[in-house]
């Protein structure tokens, strides 16, 4: 049962058009990504390795350092929630992003394909 299951949700699991190979712990042949963010990281999964091991996973964006988990970074962002592909194949995305809240306040990061952040989003206040 959990091997139809499994086939049946892949066409259905979000994913963002990203170029192969683009950071070593995933194969150069990566086929689709799966996107979790956790601990205020952003996680990609090869989809194909789900069910076989090793996973391939690695972390895209990593936690700055106030997240204090031991793994963090100084230059990483506080990424959570969904994240969502922006037109135009070019692999860019946004996701929330709440780094070094309440100054600046928290937002939505927009990022590029290679995880960096390209602008940020906020909502106006009164």
């Amino acid at each position: 049962m959990r091997a139809s299951l499994t086939r049946r949700r892949r066409p259905l699991l979000a994913r963002i058009a990203c170029g192969t190979g683009l950071l070593a712990a995933l194969p150069a042949a990566a086929g689709e990504l799966l996107f979790s963010t956790e601990g205020n990281r952003l996680r990609r999964i090869d989809v194909d390795t789900i069910d076989a091991r090793p996973l391939a996973e690695d972390v895209l964006i990593e936690a700055n350092r106030g997240e204090g988990n031991g793994t963090s970074s100084p230059t990483g962002r506080d990424v959570n929630g969904m994240i969502c592909a922006l037109p135009g194949g070019s692999g860019d995305f946004v996701l929330g992003e709440d780094t070094a809240q309440p100054t600046p306040p928290p937002g939505w990061g927009v990022f590029d394909a290679r995880g960096e952040q390209i602008g940020k989003r906020t909502a106006p206040t009164p």
